[in-house]
């Protein structure tokens, strides 16, 4: 059987459990603090390590819970709830949770994606720097380095196939090229 934690349904000592497991910090002053959304939008928050995925939604009898994969990186932790929380949003707002195809299943994923990388990263941001450090930017606002990619690309400021650092990216779908691509 998976161990697994709650970590939030809006208790302070659920909160701090998750700050102790350096997980996330509050005082590293990221602009969005998924712990923080949770909290507020009264959602759950499991650490698992039965996920096959980096995240997954689930509904709960006390509501909606976000589990995240417990060997996840900072970034990808915080990527991956605020992905769960749009998702939360979609069924909420639209009632957008069932998907029919495989196709169906990734536009919508792409979607969420990309909503989440502008809630990190906003394109506008990018479009004024003066200098693309794509490192910097990245440990700056907390994300990978593929997201930074990911957002110049979608602003038009990169071709949608790029050389980085001896690898060659789709920014269209965020995956290193293959033979198979």
């Amino acid at each position: 059987m998976a161990r697994e934690e709650v970590l939030a349904y809006g208790s302070a000592t659920h909160l701090d459990a998750l700050s102790r497991s350096k997980v996330l910090r509050r005082d590293q002053g990221f602009i969005l603090d998924p712990i923080h959304m949770c909290e507020l939008l009264g959602l759950g928050l499991t650490i698992s390590s039965d996920l096959a995925g980096p995240a997954a939604l689930f509904h709960s009898g006390q509501g909606y819970v976000v589990k995240v994969k417990s060997d996840s990186s900072q970034n990808e932790f915080r990527f991956s709830v605020v992905h769960e929380i749009v998702h939360w949003y979609l069924i909420k707002s639209f009632g957008i949770k069932d998907v029919y195809s495989s196709r169906q299943y990734w536009l919508l994923e792409a979607f969420v994606n990309s909503i989440v990388r502008e809630l990190f990263l906003p394109k506008t941001w990018l479009q004024n720097l003066v200098f693309f450090q794509p490192e910097k930017i990245a440990t700056y606002f907390g994300v990978d380095v593929d997201d930074v990619l990911l957002q110049k690309a979608a602003a038009g400021d990169l071709p949608t196939i790029f050389r980085y650092e001896g690898r060659v990216l789709c920014l269209q779908c965020g995956k290193p090229l293959s033979k198979t691509h």
